[in-house]
């Protein structure tokens, strides 16, 4: 009997973006995995407000404020950075057939 699709929370995807390992999700999981609009939406309008972006792109926003913030260590705000780099290149990856996204 085929395994019904994985629909992926935010909770998890950020668990797996945040070690770089959203193929191993999509390995274990099976592809496409779904993953809701609320969590991710890549047709979202930039200028959006805070409360109108999807939680990958606030988390996205978040990463580069601390990431910029002079107040946080130095090694803290490179980690920051990296973060936001990798969920930048899981936006881009949602392009690729392993997601499918979810209204």
């Amino acid at each position: 009997m085929p395994r019904p699709p994985a629909i992926i929370d935010t909770v998890v995807l950020r668990y797996f973006l945040f070690v770089d390992r959203q193929e191993l999700l999509r390995d274990l999981l099976g592809p496409p995995l779904r993953v809701p609009r609320i969590v991710f939406d890549p047709e979202e309008e930039a200028g959006l407000p805070e409360t109108g972006m999807s939680e990958i792109t606030r988390s996205i926003r978040v990463q580069a404020n601390w990431a910029e913030d002079d107040k946080r260590p130095r090694h803290l705000r490179e980690r920051h950075a990296q973060t936001r780099s990798d969920f930048v290149r899981f936006m881009r990856s949602t392009r690729k057939a392993s997601y499918r996204l979810r209204t």
